[in-house]
């Protein structure tokens, strides 16, 4: 067994669309791993939601959008992501 596929066991992927889960794999359409570890894990705030690089804008927090104040990590995320084909695929 690769690493690739320890870091995917037992994890499930969820359609961006319309929710349809499957087992975790990097051969879904437009596979997004979101676990310990991954981008959006790493980057994306535990309370707004915005990624760290938004927290740190030179800009007035008004003109920047509507991140918090503190940015903290989400951590891994319930599912990965993927297209099941549900809106067609052109």
């Amino acid at each position: 067994m690769q690493a690739t596929e320890l870091i995917l066991e037992g994890r499930q992927a969820r359609c961006s669309y319309c929710k349809t889960i499957q087992p975790s794999s990097r051969e879904l359409p437009f596979f997004e791993f979101r676990g310990e570890g991954s981008y959006d894990a790493l980057n994306g705030c535990r309370h707004c939601g915005y990624f760290e690089v938004a927290h740190k804008s030179p800009l007035p927090r008004h003109l920047a959008g509507r991140c918090c104040d503190h940015f903290e990590s989400r951590g891994a995320m319930e599912y990965d992501l993927y297209y099941c084909g549900c809106k067609g695929w052109d």
